[in-house]
């Protein structure tokens, strides 16, 4: 029996028929990889209408008809085979290539696990022809009298992979994934017209348009147009379009946060990291902004040939790429920032001289002297070192521009009610004391001290990959680590205003994959400052509270690390109204 065993399992060459089967469930695992290759043939053959039909979401049939370019009786005879292609010679050629197919696969691989029939005239041609493959099998090519373009329809998916076939989802699932896939091939086109039929109804048209016109059409009411803004920047190898909400339209996941890299779209971790940066100074920190990323790179330096769909691709210039991406997301995003309005009344500390000031916040033209908060103001001592610290910072010299709002309570054990110049303010204890101490932390010296008791722990291969990665960055902030066994380390010294964070924080930090030193740095300061700041019902005396009050109002940006606002204005004129006085 044993015996029997082994011999069958002696190693064979697989038959064609079962080799092509296994080779197409790679590329072709579900409907929406036909929508999704068969879209791609389109545009690869200049097309400037592109309609796409499915039914049963895309079970039963996928057919997608096009304008473009044709093939001949020729090409129709080649086009189903295994690793026929127009788009490359030489391996070589694949790092050089501006299309979106160049493997080969994706027709043959169709034909493979369908019942295929193309439609197709060349350019210039009296008569097109239409062929016929069944199971990866020639059934027929004869003429078909047809308009310029393509049409091809695969239909009776995995009729010949019924194992395959069972692991579909529904139909209305299929068509959500064919459905958004549609979609992301019409993104990065703006200039091509596409149209969605499923069950012959069309369900999304969209006309060759601009590139904002394009992600307001394909999302209709998730993303308001008038919040879409354009922006663009080149640079050396690369050249960047950012299609990019305002912050005030945010979502609860990172589906909005899309990557496209030479018309492909893309999971691209480090670019989809730097927009969650570029926004986090703007938005609260639980949700997610809308931005839609797409970028053209020299083709020798991005690498699609490491997935059978082309999902992922690495790209040699990184680093490059994501600083043009915040850059661009830091200037965009200042002009929504939350801060005194343009025009603020302020006056002197010298009482006896008291003149009015005007503060524009465009030109900087007098700044408020920032005040000295201390880490961890939340305690007798640290009110009484404000005391301390307000005295020094008025002796220091005799004129100080100052703000001077007048303190009215609190609310609700967490907000401080304040007038200031002709507004009503709510201001968050927690997040305001929060952004000041974050912001003192940015300036200390990152200068590391010895732990009396280091802190252990454990990683994976993966994290430990990523830890070694991030080393430096953590060294240079003056974080030591120290090997201590087979994927154990320990944390030996730390700068002194990050010894509140707790270990666990710590230890998540280090795990996980940060980006660059600053990203790194504001996690930390982010963490300490909370850790540090009043907390929610911690009661405030009123010389603590008009300090943080001063503070918030000197700056220009008014939300926490995490992006939330820091506080609810309601302007005299408002309130008034609302309570009927003229």
């Amino acid at each position: 029996m044993q015996g029997e065993m082994n011999a069958s399992r002696r190693i064979k060459v697989l038959r064609e028929d079962v080799a092509q089967k296994i080779a197409a469930g790679e590329v072709i695992d579900r409907p929406f990889s036909v929508v999704r290759e068969l879209i791609d043939n389109s545009l690869d053959a200049g097309s400037s209408e592109i309609s796409v039909t499915i039914e049963d979401g895309g079970i039963s049939r996928v057919r997608v008809t096009d304008d473009g370019a044709g093939m001949t009786e020729e090409d129709l005879k080649l086009c189903f085979l295994p690793h026929t292609t127009s788009k490359i010679e030489t391996f070589s050629d694949i790092y050089k290539v501006d299309s979106l197919g160049f493997r080969g696969e994706a027709l043959a691989s169709i034909a493979t696990c369908s019942r295929l029939e193309i439609i197709s005239t060349a350019p210039g041609a009296e008569c097109g022809n239409r062929l016929i493959v069944h199971g990866g099998k020639l059934v027929s090519l004869e003429p078909r009298a047809a308009a310029k373009g393509t049409t091809v329809d695969a239909g009776d998916l995995f009729h010949n992979m019924p194992a395959r076939k069972k692991f579909l989802k529904s139909v209305s699932g299929e068509s959500a994934m064919c459905r958004a896939v549609y979609i992301d091939k019409a993104l990065p086109f703006p200039g091509v017209g596409f149209r969605y039929f499923s069950n012959n109804t069309l369900k999304i048209s969209l006309p060759a348009t601009d590139p904002v016109a394009r992600v307001a059409a394909a999302y209709g009411d998730g993303i308001p147009p008038s919040s879409l803004h354009i922006l663009e920047e080149s640079a050396p190898h690369f050249s960047l379009r950012l299609i990019a909400a305002s912050p005030s339209v945010c979502k609860k996941d990172k589906r909005y946060i899309q990557i496209f890299v030479n018309k492909r779209r893309v999971y691209e971790y480090g670019l989809i990291q730097a927009v969650e940066y570029g926004y986090r100074s703007s938005m609260p920190g639980k949700d997610y902004p809308v931005a839609f990323v797409f970028l053209d790179i020299e083709p020798e330096l991005v690498d699609f040939n490491i997935h059978p769909a082309k999902k992922e691709c690495r790209i040699r210039i990184i680093p490059q790429i994501r600083s043009v991406l915040i850059t661009l997301l830091t200037t965009f995003l200042s002009r929504f920032h939350i801060g005194i309005s343009t025009r603020t009344s302020f006056v002197t500390g010298d009482t006896e001289n008291q003149k009015p000031l005007v503060f524009d916040t465009a030109s900087g033209v007098v700044k408020e002297k920032s005040f000295p908060f201390s880490g961890g103001l939340s305690s007798d001592k640290a009110r009484e070192t404000i005391k301390n610290d307000r005295t020094a910072s008025f002796a220091e010299e005799k004129i100080v521009t100052t703000i001077v709002p007048h303190y009215l309570g609190r609310a609700f054990g967490l907000f401080l009610v304040a007038e200031y110049g002709e507004n009503l303010y709510l201001v968050d204890q927690h997040a305001a004391h929060e952004r000041l101490l974050f912001d003192e932390l940015k300036e200390k010296d990152a200068s590391a001290q010895e732990l009396l008791f280091p802190v252990s722990f454990d990683l994976t291969p993966d994290e430990e990959t990523q830890l070694s990665a991030d080393m430096k960055s953590f060294e240079s902030l003056g974080i030591r680590l120290e090997k201590v066994g087979t994927a154990c380390y320990e944390i030996t010294a730390l700068p002194a205003h990050y010894h509140s964070i707790p270990s666990s924080d710590l230890i998540e930090l280090l795990k996980g994959n940060n980006g660059t030193i600053e990203e790194i740095e504001h996690r930390l300061c982010s963490l300490a400052a909370c850790r540090g700041a009043i907390k929610d019902g911690d009661e405030v005396d009123s010389i603590t509270a008009t300090e943080i009050l001063k503070g918030v109002f000197a700056l220009q940006d008014a939300r926490c690390p995490h992006g939330r606002p820091l506080w609810y204005r309601i302007s005299k004129e408002e309130l008034f109204r609302i309570v009927g006085r003229k």
